[in-house]
């Protein structure tokens, strides 16, 4: 195993950008600690995701999948701990995998994540779970991919803010935000620390 794979999303709803997308195509190609980093740009749609991603991980066998996500309320980049076997459906909720486990933990240590990326002075914390929409759902997916017996790899999630000209653009003056050079420089810190934490 070697290798990075870096995922974020297309724009979705009122939102014209969607840092996740643009942090993911700047670090496509970059090595960090040695690993390459391939980066996948992924639908907002259910289903979609998942046929992206399980297959480029069984192609490149990547030792680390991170997945990076928009969440217009976070004040600080979000290391998340947990991902819950739920989603939101039709104004209700269901499992994401029947009879599947109820949640799965990050395969990384959230709070030594965000630590790493506080020491590039990037703000950062180890938040709960990704919430029930796609961000949680190609978390629990990639994660339930990885259960298998031995499989040793890592693997994680971690929210943005909007960036700057996101909140800009959107004339939320009112709302969280953060440079995305910033935040760039903060999800490769995390990068780093978990392929470090392996050395």
């Amino acid at each position: 195993m070697h290798g990075v794979l870096l995922t974020g999303f297309v724009p979705f709803g009122d939102f014209s950008l969607n840092p996740s997308q643009q942090i993911a195509e700047a670090l496509h190609g970059e090595r960090i600690e040695g690993h390459r980093v391939e980066s996948l740009v992924l639908p907002v749609e259910f289903g979609l995701d998942v046929e992206s991603v399980l297959p480029a991980i069984e192609q490149i066998q990547p030792h680390l999948v991170l997945s990076l996500g928009l969440a217009a309320r976070a004040p600080c980049l979000w290391v998340e701990r947990i991902a819950l076997n739920l989603r939101r459906v039709d104004g209700g909720e269901r499992p994401i995998i029947e009879r599947g486990p109820a949640a799965y933990f990050a395969r990384l240590e959230a709070e030594s994540v965000a630590s790493a990326i506080r020491a590039v002075d990037v703000p950062a914390v180890a938040h709960v779970y990704a919430g029930n929409y796609l961000c949680n759902h190609i978390m629990y997916r990639v994660l339930h991919h990885l259960s298998r017996e031995g499989d040793t790899r890592r693997a994680g999630f971690i929210h943005l803010p909007p960036s700057s000209v996101l909140a800009i653009d959107m004339g939320c003056d009112q709302s969280p935000s953060l440079p995305l050079e910033q935040m760039e420089i903060g999800v490769r810190a995390a990068i780093a620390s978990v392929l470090c934490s392996e050395t």
